[in-house]
């Protein structure tokens, strides 16, 4: 087993700090949904450990780096996010499985660029639920797929969501509120498996390949502190208040981006964040000057 229950207790205790009755625990639905939250409320969804590496030192983070980040409460894209999730609902003793996903709303297309945890028996034998972390906008609690056609509609901070099912496949839906209109997120497989590394070969080429996906040429850091969003991308910083308002400031210099990393996002050193500055710094001049 790649994570001890000790070890997932102690993480939920004292990295995510969940409450619970940890010496009698119920790995019930209200659990499962805790953990979820929890998890989206400490660690952030993010691509600055991959670009503070130079290109060539690129590649998918292995099982120890998975989860060293997790600890240090790095978090990271959806491949340590909920391979991390897998194995810590593994050594509580739920029963889990890991399929492939394809995130059909990215601004390229890569077949399985994504995976999602279901979980089993939760409720009652035989059903199946959705366990996410590893996408910048969250549910924040588990989906349950156990429906004919189609879900119920899931309204969070993050957004308004639903679920569908067209043969074996499984298809993520977000609202547009200001059209009223429903687009496709990502889809799924309905059945998952126990060999992580049937995911592995996709994660390689998406981790060390630039010309594969966004996140090797933009900056991406978000969380949800009690529910409220705290995100920068590139260099626009949004801030949520407790009525649900975004604030939106342009962080203008290296230095402005360094303050608002300290300041939501102090678990990274600032070497860190001037590493993956400089890199999205020199993928921006190749851009705006190619050839030189």
């Amino acid at each position: 087993m790649e994570l001890t229950k000790e070890e997932a207790v102690d993480f939920l205790k004292n990295i995510v700090n969940l409450e619970s009755d940890f010496e009698n625990l119920k790995l019930d639905l209200t659990f499962l949904n805790n953990i979820i939250s929890s998890i989206l409320e400490t660690l952030p969804f993010q691509n600055i450990t991959l670009m503070a590496n130079e290109v060539k030192d690129r590649s998918r983070p292995d099982w120890p780096e998975v989860k060293e980040a997790m600890l240090k409460k790095h978090g990271g894209l959806c491949y340590p996010m909920n391979l991390f999730l897998y194995r810590l609902l593994e050594a509580l003793g739920y029963s889990v499985t890991i399929a492939h996903s394809t995130v059909t709303s990215a601004p390229k297309l890569y077949t399985n660029d994504h995976i999602v945890v279901f979980v089993h028996d939760v409720v009652n034998k035989g059903d199946q639920f959705l366990a996410e972390v590893g996408f910048s906008c969250p549910t924040f609690q588990a989906v349950d797929m156990n429906f004919e056609s189609e879900s119920k509609v899931y309204k969070h901070p993050s957004g308004t969501f639903k679920y569908s099912k067209k043969g074996e496949k499984g298809i993520m839906f977000y609202l547009d509120t200001d059209k009223q209109t429903w687009h496709e997120m990502c889809v799924f497989n309905l059945t998952g498996t126990k060999e992580v590394k049937d995911c592995e070969p996709f994660y390689d080429e998406i981790f060390s390949n630039p010309d594969i996906g966004i996140f090797h040429t933009i900056l991406r850091i978000v969380a949800y502190p009690n529910k409220r969003q705290v995100s920068i991308t590139n260099n626009t910083l949004k801030t949520e208040d407790e009525n649900g308002e975004l604030s939106v400031v342009k962080l203008t210099n290296d230095d402005e981006h360094v303050e608002a990393f300290k300041k939501y996002f102090p678990q990274f050193s600032e070497d860190i964040v001037r590493q993956a500055l400089d890199h999205w710094h020199q993928f921006q001049n190749a851009q705006t000057n190619p050839g030189k």
